[in-house]
Parts: structure tokens; sequence; C-alpha cells
């Protein structure tokens, strides 16, 4: 019993069940016989039931090993496709997809082509750079650096030349970016 305001009001003393709980019957689970049961003539029933192991591995929806199984096709194919109706489609669609994918090789390159990527990158390997060289064959950066690769000393004088330019780039920028940078190096090294 508790008292507010004057009034008394009873309190229970057991906890009392959600809502819709009590109404609710206890879950049941239905025969999974039930729904593939067949009769048959005699008085007898036949049960359905499909082997309990995986499907084959080898027989797939689509591409059945039964021929029963396989799709009959509506329009049978006639062979090749015709032609393309303008004569710069092809050249076009190759351009295409080189822009698309720059990594794509486009053509293989003879041997004497490769002795010539060769000598042009060790004359001069400042002036003929990988992406200079993959351009000018149309051959991808990859390809450059795997068939043509630089001595370690080469590269190494290289590497620093093209170190020397980013510091010098460095050295202009204001203070204001170079402590934005600064900050950003210390976060990265935090993570």
């Amino acid at each position: 019993m508790q008292r507010a305001g004057g009034a008394v009001r009873w309190k229970g003393h057991f906890p009392r069940p959600k809502p819709g709980t009590s109404e609710r019957p206890p879950y049941r689970a239905g025969d999974p016989l039930e729904g593939i049961k067949g009769k048959v003539r005699g008085g007898l029933t036949l049960i359905r039931r499909a082997p309990p192991t995986a499907p084959s591995p080898w027989s797939y929806t689509t591409n059945p090993v039964s021929p029963l199984l396989q799709k009959v096709e509506m329009y049978p194919r006639l062979g090749a496709l015709p032609p393309f109706s303008r004569p710069g489609a092809v050249a076009a669609r190759k351009t295409k997809a080189s822009a698309a994918d720059p990594y794509a090789p486009e053509t293989k390159l003879s041997q004497p082509q490769i002795v010539r990527l060769r000598k042009l990158r060790t004359q001069d390997p400042g002036r003929f750079t990988r992406s200079v060289l993959a351009k000018m064959f149309g051959v991808t950066e990859a390809f450059v650096g795997s068939a043509a690769p630089l001595k370690p000393s080469v590269r190494r004088r290289e590497l620093a030349k093209r170190d020397e330019l980013h510091e010098m780039n460095r050295e202009k920028w204001s203070q204001r970016h170079q402590m934005v940078v600064e900050m950003r190096k210390r976060r990265k090294a935090l993570w």
C-alpha cells in the first residue's frame, strides 16, 4: 500500500507480464514432412524428400550436366557479328579503352623495338622517363621498367635529382602550409 497525497494506491508485489505475452500460445514447430506428402492409389502415402547432401559442384543451374536441364536458345548464334558501319570505329574503341585503363597494354613490341627502348632509356634517363617511353611505344610504364631497367647507381642518381627538386618546391611553401603538413605527418604516425 502506498499513500500519495492522501489517496491510497495498491501496488502489486509481483512483476506483471508484458502486454500480449500471456495470451500468445507457445510456439510449436510444424511437421517438416507435412508439405511434401502425397496420396497414392491404395491408401498409401508417398513422402518426397531431397537428399540431405550438398548439390554437386559439377552441375550448376547456369551450366547443368544433365542435357534435360540445359536451356534451349531462342535465337541461335549464326557466327561472327557484322563489321562496324564506320571505318574509324575500331580505332576509336581502342583509344577509348586505353584512356579508360592506362595500365592495359595495347601492343606487343618486337625485339628491335625493345632494343631501341633500352638504348633510349640508357642514353638519357632524365629525358626518356618511363612515362615518356610508355607513350612513345604504346605500352605500360611497368613494362618499360621491366624491359629497360636502370642500373642501381643511375637509378639512385635520378632519385636524388627528384628529391632535390621536391625539396626546392617544399622551400616555397608558406609557414602555415608547412605546419599543416607536419601535423598531418604526426597524425599519420599515431595511426
